[in-house]
C-alpha cells in the first residue's frame, strides 16, 4: 500500500507541474506577442523620427538658401540704389532745411 500511495502523490506532482507549465507557456505566449507589438511600435517611431530628421535637414537647407538669397538681393538693392545715386543725383534724399522765420505761434 505504501508504494500506491507514493505513486499517487508522484501522480499529483506531475499533474501540477503541468498545469503549471501549461499555464507558464500561455504566459510566454501572451509576453512574447506583447514583445511583438513593442518591437513594431519601436520600429514604427524609429520610422517617423528618421522622416521627421529628413524634414528638418531640408527646412535647414531651405532656410539657409533663403538667408543667402536674401543677402544677395539686400546687396543687388544696394547697389542699385547707389547706381540710381550716381546717374541721377537730383533722385538722392534731400535734408530739408529748417525754417529760420518764425511764426506767430513761436513768439
Amino acid at each position: 500500500m505504501r508504494l500506491r500511495d507514493i505513486l499517487a502523490s508522484a501522480q499529483q506532482t506531475v499533474a501540477a507541474h503541468e498545469k503549471t507549465k501549461a499555464e507558464q507557456l500561455t504566459e510566454l505566449a501572451a509576453r512574447r506577442t506583447q514583445i511583438a507589438e513593442l518591437q513594431r511600435h519601436v520600429q514604427a517611431q524609429s520610422a517617423d523620427l528618421q522622416q521627421s530628421r529628413e524634414e528638418n535637414r531640408r527646412n535647414i537647407e531651405r532656410v539657409a538658401t533663403s538667408d543667402r538669397r536674401m543677402v544677395q538681393l539686400e546687396g543687388e538693392a544696394r547697389s542699385a540704389q547707389q547706381e540710381g545715386l550716381a546717374v541721377d543725383p537730383r533722385s538722392a534724399p534731400r535734408c530739408r532745411r529748417r525754417s529760420t522765420r518764425r511764426t506767430a505761434s513761436s513768439l
